[in-house]
Formats: structure tokens, sequence, C-alpha cells
């Protein structure tokens, strides 16, 4: 994790990594991803019985 943070941290300086982001795709992609976890603790909530 460490060498994670300090590699991005160097890559801040230099533009050549700075890359555009489109913000519908982030949108969609948080959006998937919200419905695949909730998806998955839900069943696992019915397997379990929290529901009751």
């Amino acid at each position: 994790m460490t060498k994670a943070f300090c590699i991005a941290f160097v890559m801040t300086f230099f533009s050549v990594f700075d890359v555009p982001v489109f913000w519908p795709i982030l949108l969609c992609y948080w959006i998937v991803l919200f419905v695949l976890t909730m998806r998955r603790q839900i069943t696992h909530m019915i397997k379990y019985k929290y529901n009751n």
C-alpha cells in the first residue's frame, strides 16, 4: 500500500499522467458496483434469515 501511494504521489507531478475522465462512465461504474454488491449482500441476508 505504501509503495502504491508513493508511486501515485510521484505521478501527480507529471502532466503525461493527467488523463481526462468522462464522469458519466464513472457514474455507471459506481452504479454497477453498488448493484452487484447489494445483490450479494441481500442474498447473504436471505440465506441466513436476517430479514425476520
